[in-house]
């Protein structure tokens, strides 16, 4: 093959490789939510609803697929429910930490929002994660940060 040919089949590989790269990067999709923009509104309207009892529609409204797949509509209301009677309602939540990543295959992008939860009884460290994997962003977990530092799934 001649250098001309190997050259134009380099080029044609890398254009091919970069409109790939493009498309799993999410190359199509709108632009992301800040974290802060996440925090007031989707973080927000879980938040609120659940600390109005509105468990259920909180799981309609904010959870991934993922997570409704893992966790059944009604034991998630009766675990937020067994959580009120335990904490009492969230009386507020200040982001302290955020994360970004995006997978660069499939283009799903991820939020890691690490927030002081204030309870009635003083403020917790609770990690909620955010994934555009249905199309938009949802809630795909609810953690808590334990001493090995990795995430263990816990209700907020």
């Amino acid at each position: 093959m001649g250098t001309g040919r190997r050259n134009m089949a380099a080029a044609g590989a890398a254009l091919a490789l970069a409109l790939a790269l493009a498309a799993g990067c999410g190359g199509d999709k709108p632009p992301r939510p800040s974290p802060q923009e996440l925090d007031a509104t989707l973080v927000g309207l879980y938040c609120d609803l659940v600390a109005a009892g509105r468990a259920g529609e909180a799981y309609d409204r904010c959870l991934a697929r993922s997570y409704r797949e893992e966790v059944g509509r009604d034991a998630f209301i009766a675990a937020h429910a067994r959580r009120l009677r335990e904490t009492g309602a969230v009386q507020g939540r200040k982001v302290i930490h955020t994360q970004e990543t995006s997978n660069l295959f499939d283009g799903e992008r991820r939020t890691y929002l690490r927030y002081e939860v204030r309870y009635p009884a003083g403020p917790q460290y609770l990690d909620v994660v955010l994934t555009d994997s249905d199309g938009e962003f949802r809630i795909e977990g609810t953690y808590r940060l334990n001493a090995g530092e990795t995430l263990d799934f816990v209700l907020w």
